[in-house]
């Protein structure tokens, strides 16, 4: 007897190209999700990255959009930081 695995497999879109990918981003700033289409040139205008002082290990590595980073957006670095940890944008 043969046996069947079911997995629940869930269908992610890009929020600029509107394709269907398997991995995704999401910006920081806006939290859109998006797609690594060209090397992640696409649709990532930049990219941030955090280390650790002590001993210089990357804590996080998040993209920009395009869209985003074409705003003048006036936050503080403490402010970034802040939103880069929630599930909602930082600037409503």
């Amino acid at each position: 007897m043969e046996k069947q695995e079911t997995r629940i497999i869930s269908v992610k879109y890009c929020d600029f190209c509107g394709k269907e990918k398997q991995h995704l981003s999401r910006c920081v700033v806006c939290k859109k999700e998006m797609c690594n289409e060209n090397g992640g040139k696409a649709h990532a205008a930049y990219g941030i990255e955090l280390y650790r002082y002590s001993d210089g290990q990357r804590i996080i590595s998040s993209p920009i959009c395009t869209t985003c980073g074409d705003m003048n957006i006036i936050i503080t670095i403490s402010q970034l930081l802040d939103g880069m940890m929630k599930e909602t944008p930082v600037l409503l």
